[in-house]
């Protein structure tokens, strides 16, 4: 009976096994031939997906109860891809490199001259989670490669222009921790488009701290409200990563697991929890 059981259990790993494969390959600039760092790759609406290493090699265990759905890989300043997810396994079977065609980026020219645009007086303003303090704080949903998670920016007045980004760091037990700042379209109160046109990369290598992010080069102008996210782009480990929050928030958090994964938000309590990211702008 011992014997028949321990056969059965052997069938059924096998079973499982045979439903679940990994595949791997490379994302290249399709003019250069250059690996191309922290693209996003994933299954569309579903808590699988990766992002590619500095060299552009990526990693990803796709079921195959999701041959049906479509893939996505996309990064800011390239055209994005879809495949249907059989026909990307067998894609990387014949040959394990994807390009990106470089994006035409078309940026609006934007003047300010001291502290006027246009003859209308400038003031600064912080938006976001302003009341954000140690006492309180949140974490990245999953240690996983592509997880994001932000808040609601409410611009109000347009052009708005964005000038500094910042949050505080309660607690950071790796060597460097970095990251990257993605800014959204709103759709039914959760990220539509990605409106940068290239990435923002930055790191932090104190035990805790603020981060400052100065967002002036980047001529970043909204005419209307954005979601702002930090997103996980490097295989850290273990948990060990913590920043300051807001409770009973007047912007609540958004997130997602992994990259094209679908987004979530937290539900309006009176506890809730809004990680305290806030952006100084000029309006």
């Amino acid at each position: 009976m011992q014997r028949i059981l321990s056969l059965l259990l052997i069938l059924l790993l096998l079973q499982v096994d045979s439903f679940s494969q990994v595949v791997e390959g490379v994302i290249e600039d399709a003019a250069t031939q250059e690996g191309l760092a922290y693209v996003n790759i994933g299954v569309v609406g579903k808590d699988v997906g990766t992002v590619s290493d500095l060299s552009g090699n990526f990693r990803l265990d796709i079921d195959e109860r999701y041959n049906q759905d479509t893939l996505k890989v996309s990064m800011v300043g390239y055209q994005s891809r879809s495949f249907g997810v059989a026909d990307f396994r067998k894609q990387l079977q014949n040959n394990p490199t994807i390009t990106l065609t470089e994006a035409l980026a078309t940026l609006q020219e934007v003047v300010i001259e001291g502290d006027r645009y246009r003859g209308r007086k400038l003031r600064e303003k912080i938006l976001g989670n302003t009341d954000a303090g140690p006492g309180s704080q949140t974490l990245f949903k999953a240690n996983q490669l592509g997880n994001e998670m932000g808040i609601l920016m409410k611009v109000k007045r347009n052009p708005t222009f964005v000038q500094e980004f910042k949050i505080y760091v309660t607690e950071n037990k790796y060597d460097t921790f970095t990251f990257r700042l993605n800014f959204y379209s709103v759709k039914k109160g959760l990220p539509d488009k990605n409106l940068l046109s290239e990435n923002i990369i930055t790191s932090f290598s104190k035990p805790e701290g603020e981060i400052k992010v100065d967002l002036r080069e980047y001529n970043i102008v909204l005419e209307d409200d954005v979601i702002v996210t930090m997103e996980w782009i490097e295989n850290l480990g273990k948990y060990g990563l913590a920043f300051a929050s807001e409770s009973g928030t007047r912007s609540h958090t958004v997130s997602r697991q992994t990259s094209q994964g679908k987004w979530k938000k937290t539900e309006k309590t009176a506890y809730n929890i809004g990680i305290g990211i806030t952006l100084k702008v000029l309006q």
